[in-house]
């Protein structure tokens, strides 16, 4: 034995045996030793020594194990590694596994096993240095507060004191390693970091921080100009991206169409901690629009094209980023709900890839409790895997080892606002867990939500803290943030440890505590060397998740959930100056508590009216909670209303029945300026209920589908899930009303700033709103204008632009209108129709929608192809392809399920799917078609008397309605337990308000 004499490690013992010798003949296997072992790499994380096998017979054998994987010639030595977990201070390893030493003579076979054994005395234990595990955020803005908290470990639990190496002037580190410091100039700087134990030995992070020359922006009250009668919305929104102070940087001179102008508002903060400055939040797909930096409140703003559905994305450096999807107004104000960002989990492990990698390495988060019970995620990750990611410049790179780390967003009370996008509604807040590698942060990107691919599936394991029935199943998704949704990924599910006797787990995979067979276990990627690890990581009664994957992203594992079944939406808002009784003898309004008054002006022939409801601040909206019903599972009524930028929201615990809340408007925008023309006041009411878990089916790739109820009482039948330690605690569901009101400030037409004076007018001197169309006379009449038709496209003069009979008309994501005739497709620009490639490709067309950017979903027949009409999407470029539907009329489609076939409609079953490919479905008289923000299908069948739901990851297609009769079903919607419903001939469908 030879050994490096800096190293304190002593070997006490090398026990060499052969545990077996087979003779064949006169052939006999030699005698073998390992030797001249030195350990290389890190000493504290893994173990990894040269060894070399000498071989002393007369006979070739064949090395196979972790280390040595070629032929090895009589009386030589061959040259390997052996690889080893850390070893504790008095503690030891053993072999796992074995070598196997083969030769083959005349066809026959010898082998021969060696083992080893190593052992580390507590006396001759080295102190190791510390670890610095913290990930440094290493971008901010000018005027911005930098914040790092340094996160180092020491493998033997001492303490640790932290010093600032470099830095910029001013920068600071306290003894708990916190670095501060205000961003007061541009520029790289250097910033180093020492961690020492008290031994002496340390730790160095060397980082560059890159301040960019945008400064902070400032509240945009102290800006904002006054508001002028002349001004377009446009143009009283400037201030927020013009002049020496912005609080936008970057939009694009053409980027703003003054029709579609709009305003978003919002708020971001550190998720557990304090508002967040400096975070970018930019549009989704629209680099044409800039960014904005929220503030030091973690307020901002951004001005962007309003008329439909926005996607925010929120990003800092050092946090892991969020989107939210958000319906924006056109020429107005959109507030968006307040988010939570992520910093990186501290605990980092390096894990090594390729062939030569012969040991299951594991990785894990750090462990969490917030009262919901302790969990972490835990990749293992099986020998030889390669992997490979994406770099910023398009490129693919190999790598040999990655910086890992396992960052759960579920955590704490502002979980919710810290989800990376919003979960589908039919899925339920349970556990998200972004597994994410340094090297890609730093110089790689994601690609339809992936990043680091392998070349084969890694298991997943969470604690089951939640305590679902051990063998049910685990619904599974990771999130692309390019397209904005969640992606359904092969089922996991809940597993237990029975017994780890012999260093091997004893598994269940069914709730009956029978220990699963090794067949069982390798149908779900469960091999011997993951079950001697979860021996070492885990005990018995342990209950986990388990799922595997093939690439590190943003991870969901969740379960599907309804509110109950007579759960109710809160009524739409209302407007308090609306209507009411009068007092005798008096103009006093009861219900909207107003005043008016005339006082005739002597030798005029009018009146000085005054009216209590004109003066500025005189604006009430009512929200009622209910309308006298209270659910016994309701555990609050949430409010929020929008009125010109400003917000106004609640929460009211178990409301009282016929409970409403008054909201006063001061008739000011959000930057404190007095409005001079008609708002519109948004408003969302949601009932909160306690939810109703559901059983996902027993279909492939479950997650984000609609489960069956579950049943009570508590079951420990597979067909029924019920659970066992309570709900995720602040697990909710909402019903939700969205309403609106138009609220009318009369202008006059030459430009005065008021009406009258404040809330006086002269009775004969009438005001009129041309952008509400609304009249006011000075007596306070008020009266709608004349309607006003404006053609948009088309034209009656035998030279101008027509189009054919329209069936169908839609918006696309740019705010340009989509008609399609029965043969022909296009899109109006500047009222001028202009076919779209591929346009001229159909006929029979029925209805066509915009699906994605830069597609569309096409409902008819496809010219010189036989059969009825089907579903198809249509590219930019023209390209066609089939999304549903054989071309064969009838109701239904062969349905599949364990090698068997019949042909039926898909419906839900209350046991396992029967799937069905919507390539297949049959159709007879298909009429309408809608698309859902999450990507889901609905499709409507007239003539089969159904609506038809489609995953939008998935080939599947499932009856949401109907049951093939014609008879009308009396259900409130489809969360009821409508699917099975009678449904008579749908012939056109609109997505709700609350989709």
């Amino acid at each position: 034995m030879c050994r490096r004499p800096s190293e304190s490690i002593r070997w006490l013992g090398l026990l060499l045996a052969l545990l077996s010798s087979c003779a064949i003949g006169e052939l006999r296997v030699g005698d073998y030793r390992l030797i001249d072992m030195q350990r290389v790499g890190r000493f504290d994380y893994r173990l990894e020594y040269d060894a070399r096998l000498d071989n002393t017979g007369s006979e070739s054998v064949g090395g196979v194990q972790a280390s040595l994987d070629t032929r090895v010639s009589a009386a030589t030595v061959v040259k390997g590694k052996l690889h080893f977990p850390p070893v504790a201070a008095g503690g030891s390893v053993r072999s796992t596994d074995r070598f196997i030493l083969r030769q083959d003579r005349h066809g026959r076979l010898s082998i021969a096993d060696l083992s080893w054994a190593i052992e580390i005395p507590a006396a001759f234990q080295p102190n190791r240095p510390p670890q610095i595990t913290s990930y440094p955020p290493s971008q901010l803005y000018l005027g911005e507060r930098y914040r790092y908290p340094v996160s180092a470990s020491d493998p033997e639990g001492g303490a640790l004191s932290y010093t600032l190496g470099s830095g910029p002037a001013g920068m600071s580190i306290d003894a708990a390693g916190q670095i501060t410091w205000i961003a007061d100039q541009a520029g790289d700087f250097p910033v180093t970091v020492d961690v020492r134990d008290s031994g002496g030995l340390g730790a160095q992070q060397s980082f560059v921080l890159q301040v960019f020359t945008q400064e902070v922006p400032p509240d945009p009250v102290g800006i904002a100009p006054p508001l002028r009668l002349e001004d377009s919305f446009l143009d009283s929104v400037r201030f927020l991206f013009e002049g020496a102070t912005v609080a936008q940087f970057e939009l694009q001179a053409d980027a703003l169409e003054a029709r579609r102008v709009a305003v978003v508002r919002g708020s971001v903060r550190e998720r557990g901690g304090p508002p967040l400055a400096g975070v970018r939040v930019s549009v989704g797909g629209g680099p044409e629009f800039g960014y904005a930096l929220s503030r030091d409140d973690g307020s901002f703003d951004l001005v962007l094209n309003g008329g439909g559905d926005t996607v925010l994305r929120y990003t800092k450096n050092g946090y892991l980023p969020v989107q939210r999807r958000l319906d924006v107004p056109m020429e107005d104000y959109a507030v968006a709900e307040e988010v939570a960002l992520t910093p990186l989990d501290p605990q980092v492990t390096i894990a090594y890839f390729g062939p030569t990698v012969r040991q299951i390495q594991s990785v894990a988060g750090s462990l969490v409790d917030d009262g919901d019970g302790p969990r972490r995620a835990t990749l293992l990750i099986p020998p030889g895997t390669s992997a490979s990611y994406t770099r910023s410049d398009g490129s693919s790179v190999t790598v040999e080892q990655l910086s890992l780390r396992a960052t759960e967003f579920t955590v704490g009370d502002d979980g919710p606002m810290a989800m990376p996008g919003a979960l589908p509604r039919n899925s339920g807040y349970t556990y998200a867990v972004e597994f994410s590698a340094d090297e890609v942060l730093a110089d790689g990107i994601k690609v339809d939500g992936k990043d680091v691919h392998f070349d084969r599936p890694v298991a997943v394991y969470v604690d089951n803290f939640i305590g679902f029935p051990i063998g049910s199943v685990v619904p599974v998704g990771y999130y692309n943030a390019d397209a904005d949704r969640w992606v359904a990924a092969e089922n996991g599910e809940v597993i237990a440890i029975l017994d780890t006797t012999g260093g091997l787990a004893q598994i269940d995979l069914e709730g009956y505590g029978q220990a699963a067979s090794d067949a069982e276990l390798l149908a779900i990627g469960i091999d011997e060397a993951e079950r001697i690890r979860l021996a070492q990581l885990y005990r018995p009664g342990d209950e986990l998740w388990h799922a595997r994957i093939e690439h590190l992203s943003t991870w969901d594992l969740n379960w599907p959930m309804g509110p109950p079944d007579d759960a109710v939406a809160p009524p739409p808002m209302q407007c308090g100056g609306a209507g009411g009784p009068s007092v005798s003898g008096s103009d006093l309004q009861v219900a909207a508590g107003t005043l008016s008054e005339s006082i005739p002006l002597a030798g005029t022939g009018q009146a000085l009216v005054f009216d209590s409801a004109r003066v500025a601040n005189h604006f009430r909206l009512d929200q009622p909670l209910n309308d006298g019903f209270v659910h016994s599972r309701l555990i609050r009524t949430d409010y929020r209303v929008v009125v010109a930028g400003q917000v106004f929201a609640g929460s009211v615990e178990k409301p009282a029945p016929n409970q409403t809340i008054h909201i006063a408007w001061n008739g000011r925008d959000g930057y404190g300026r007095e409005m001079l023309g008609p708002v519109v006041a948004y408003s969302r009411a949601s009932n909160v209920y306690k939810p109703v878990r559901q059983r996902p089916t027993r279909q492939p790739r479950v997650f984000r589908s609609i489960g069956n109820r579950i049943a009570d009482p508590v079951s420990r039948d597979r067909n029924t899930v019920t659970l066992r330690r309570g709900d995720r605690s602040g697990l909710a569901i909402d019903l939700s009303t969205d309403s609106q009101i138009r609220l009318g400030v009369p202008r006059k037409l030459d430009g005065a700033t008021g009406v009258g004076a404040g809330a006086l007018t002269v009775s004969d001197v009438p005001v009129i709103d041309p952008q509400q169309g609304v009249w006011v006379g000075g007596d306070g009449y008020i009266s709608n204008g004349e309607p006003v038709l404006q053609s948009l496209v088309g034209s009656a003069r035998p030279d101008g632009p027509t189009i054919e009979k329209a069936v169908s008309l839609d918006f696309e994501s740019d705010g340009e209108l989509l008609v399609a005739s029965a043969r022909r497709i296009e899109r109006i620009v500047a009222g001028t129709p202009q076919l779209v490639p591929g346009g001229d490709r159909f006929e029979d067309i029925r209805r066509v929608r915009h699906w994605r950017v830069g597609e569309r979903l096409v409902l008819g027949r496809l010219r010189g192809q036989p059969g009825g009409a089907r579903l198809w999407s249509l590219s930019a470029e023209g390209e066609v392809n089939l999304v549903a539907g054989s071309g064969q009329t009838g109701c239904g489609a062969p349905l599949r399920r364990d090698g068997e076939e019949t042909f039926g409609l898909p419906f839900w079953g209350t046991g396992t799917v029967l799937l069905a490919n919507r390539q297949e479905l049959h159709l007879t008289d298909p009429s309408d078609f809608v698309v859902d923000p999450d990507g889901e299908i609905h499709l409507a069948d007239a003539g089969c008397h159904v609506l038809y739901w489609m995953p939008p990851d998935s080939d599947q297609i499932f009856v949401a309605a109907g049951d093939g009769t014609a008879s009308i079903s009396t259900e409130r919607g489809f969360a009821g337990g409508s699917r099975q419903q009678p449904l008579a001939a749908p012939i056109s469908l609109a997505l709700g308000e609350d989709a």
